[in-house]
């Protein structure tokens, strides 16, 4: 498995690394124009880096995020370096046979959304099809901008990873594991019909083996971008479980001549992206929970917030000082690593004025908010309560948070620390002091009891 940070100082963007006897590299393609029109005649696999190419060779993106990838916060890992993205996972049926308000809610994008991966779960292959050309055709129907450049859908990805019940429930997702056929069947029958491409995500198998011969089987029938999150589906528990690189690693050099592969765990910060990278020879990375707390995640070169530092070793010691034991190094995988100092804020604040261009429900705005302030929320309670009594339209909302930012910002700024130290609250504080009396009552009903039991030896 690797190591926490494989290498001692922070490597820069490499190259994607393609195969030389694949095809030149092709210009990135406009807004507008047809991607599958774009790339020439040729054998799947070639076709899968030409259309690669053709989108960029995005190398860090934005992970599917049920109720937490949408549009707004989209664009906001876009403006501080995410170079690709997913939607939320959509439910292949509930889109396919849906109405206009539900489809409308569910997805949504716009002219500098792209490269865009539009995710379902599906277990049907004619379902997933039909779902798939029914966001197509919503995105053919919109208009163009001022320029004349028009939103796109560059791969339509299928969500073979979500080990959450609900997917349990629903048949899909990494349960689909224990149907080889049907997942065969899914993707040869999507990447046979779709005029766009299709992408999978996966979860690993407990062996090496087992997982090298999954993402095998799924390039042979079509795959022409496979994302691997490199932990079972029974390790949903992200803080007990590290991401196995080695597995990455083996699928890489399994089937990474013949489509880009994009590589997903244990990326908290920039220096993960590019150890990730670097240790599986993946041609990408992608983050979920680290960019909850962090969307700036991939634009930093260094530890957020440290300008003055050059090594995350130097930033980790600053925190350190401050708060032990220093959460990057606890075991099995450490926290996360929220945006330093007020930077957290200036995002929220960004996001917050996102939201106001593109329509977004306020449960995702407010999980927004949480995750973006939440390390410091721990240290100021006052603020985090102040947060938890929002309410009112969408506007009303917005303003409330931007008042409680405004607010964190002034508390921040009063500590000169990079970095949050954890506070009890009073409830802990009385529950501490609860058991502590509890503890002592029973020594001294032990000892009671020994002092009889000692004179009743005595006579």
């Amino acid at each position: 498995m690797a190591p926490r940070n494989e290498e001692e100082s922070l490597s820069v963007e490499r190259d994607v690394d393609v195969p030389e006897e694949k095809a030149a590299k092709q210009p990135r393609i406009d807004n507008g124009l047809s991607l599958r029109n774009q790339i020439t005649a040729a054998p799947r696999q070639t076709r899968a880096w030409e259309t690669f190419r053709a989108v960029g060779a995005p190398q860090f993106h934005v992970a599917p995020m049920v109720d937490q990838s949408e549009l707004a916060f989209r664009m906001l890992c876009r403006n501080h370096g995410a170079t690709a993205a997913y939607t939320p996972m959509i439910h292949s049926r509930l889109y396919a046979e849906g109405g206009d308000k539900f489809c409308d809610e569910t997805f949504s994008t716009t002219v500098a959304d792209r490269p865009l991966f539009v995710q379902f779960c599906a277990n049907d292959p004619d379902v997933l099809v039909k779902a798939a050309k029914k966001v197509q055709a919503t995105v053919d129907a919109m208009p163009a901008d001022a320029d004349g450049k028009r939103a796109g859908i560059d791969y339509v990805d299928l969500n073979l990873g979500c080990p959450q019940r609900i997917a349990k429930r629903g048949n899909y997702g990494a349960f689909l594991m224990d149907d080889l056929k049907l997942v065969s069947r899914i993707v040869k029958t999507a990447t046979s019909t779709l005029s766009i491409p299709v992408s999978c995500k996966i979860r690993c198998f407990d062996s090496v083996e087992e997982t090298v011969r999954y993402a095998t089987m799924i390039v042979e029938c079509g795959c022409s971008v496979l994302g691997v999150h490199g932990r079972t589906r029974e390790q949903k528990d992200l803080t007990a479980t590290r991401a196995d690189w080695d597995k990455i690693k083996a699928v890489v050099d399994a089937v990474g001549s013949r489509v880009p592969v994009i590589a997903n765990g244990n990326v908290r910060h920039y220096d993960d992206a590019i150890a990730l990278m670097n240790y599986t020879g993946a041609n990408g990375v992608m983050s979920a929970e680290g960019l909850l707390s962090d969307p700036a995640l991939f634009g930093r070169r260094v530890r957020a917030g440290v300008a003055s530092m050059t090594s995350v070793d130097e930033a980790m010691a600053q925190r350190t000082r401050y708060s032990e034991p220093d959460p990057s190094t606890a075991e099995p995988v450490g926290a996360l690593w929220p945006a330093s100092g007020t930077e957290g804020c200036d995002l929220l604040r960004e996001y917050l004025e996102l939201t106001r261009e593109y329509a977004t429900p306020m449960r995702m705005v407010r999980a927004h908010a949480h995750r973006m302030l939440g390390e410091w929320l721990k240290e100021f309670h006052d603020v985090r309560d102040k947060l938890v009594r929002c309410h009112g339209t969408p506007e009303e909302y917005r303003n409330q948070l931007l008042e409680v930012s405004d607010d964190l910002r002034a508390c921040i700024v009063r500590t000169e620390r990079d970095f949050p130290v954890e506070k009890l609250t009073d409830r802990a504080l009385r529950r501490l002091e609860e058991a502590k009396e509890l503890e002592e009552r029973k020594a001294e009903a032990i000892r009671q009891q020994a002092a009889e039991e000692s004179m009743l030896a005595s006579l």
